[in-house]
């Protein structure tokens, strides 16, 4: 038995360096069935460390194939569906941040096409990309090049019709909201603010801690949206409210929020 494992596993990794040492000059799919068959023997083995890491390498080497050739024959967007599944089954192998932060943005891209392009969009789509948005925004102090107005919005359109999760049809209409106060048009931020006010108050029904952030950096572009209209005393209101959930925070961002908050608080107090 161990013999025949052993037999497996080197001829796994003889199809894996037969793809390393291809040129570009051989045909692409010569390579994607060397990698194929690397997995098909890999799998046949006993799930050990070493053999999903194994499998992990080959499978996130071919899914590397697949999207740039995608990319260079200008295929991906008549290709979306496949582009996602390829995206999503990278992100579940990868174990180097750097390489998960380029499929993540590699599938909130194609998420964001599927939003704009599909008639019919499932639940999981429109679950990854509102997620993967959330915690790029939320770290990132901005938002995603894959995030416009018309698809936040619609996002939260789809979620609402979709999922069954309050919170994450709040979460939704969350970053609609803030979608639209940060790179939308000023006659609409009116309604926005309504839209994150009862965003934050329905995430507060069902949050966690994590949650909970949200709140606090919603409040606070409520508060920004009052403080560019020069309503000073109202602005102050929700800056204090939001400072108050960021006072339990450490992390890099949310000292980010908490100074400046505290900034414009003294600002608003200023101009009274």
């Amino acid at each position: 038995m161990i013999s025949a494992t052993n037999e497996l596993l080197a001829k796994a990794m003889e199809y894996m360096d037969m793809s390393d040492e291809m040129s570009e000059a051989l045909l692409f799919g010569q390579k994607l069935a060397r990698l194929d068959q690397a997995i098909l023997m890999l799998r046949k083995l006993e799930a050990n460390e070493e053999v999903q890491k194994l499998i992990a390498e080959c499978v996130l080497e071919k899914n590397e194939l697949c999207w740039t050739a995608a990319e260079e024959n200008d295929l991906i967007d008549s290709n979306l569906e496949v582009m996602f599944r390829t995206a999503e089954v990278s992100i579940k192998y990868c174990e180097d941040s750097h390489e998960k932060l380029t499929w993540a943005k590699r599938i909130i891209g194609v998420c964001g096409a599927i939003i704009d392009n599909s008639e019919h969009i499932s639940c999981e789509v429109a679950g990854t990309y509102l997620a993967i948005n959330l915690a790029f925004f939320i770290n990132g102090l901005s938002f995603d090049k894959s995030v416009t107005v018309e698809r936040a919005l619609r996002c939260a359109d789809l979620m609402n019709k979709l999922s069954q999760d309050n919170l994450e049809i709040a979460l939704a209409q969350w970053m609609a909201g803030c979608a639209v106060l940060c790179i939308g048009k000023t006659e609409n931020k009116r309604k926005a603010v309504r839209l994150l006010m009862g965003a934050c108050r329905d995430i507060k029904q069902g949050a966690g801690k994590f949650e909970m952030d949200f709140v606090a950096v919603g409040e606070g572009y409520i508060a920004d949206y009052h403080f560019q209209r020069e309503e000073y005393e109202l602005a102050e209101q929700w800056y204090q409210v939001a400072l108050e959930h960021m006072k339990t925070h450490d992390d890099k961002p949310y000292c980010w929020y908490f100074s400046l908050f505290s900034d414009r608080i003294e600002d608003c107090q200023n101009r009274m």
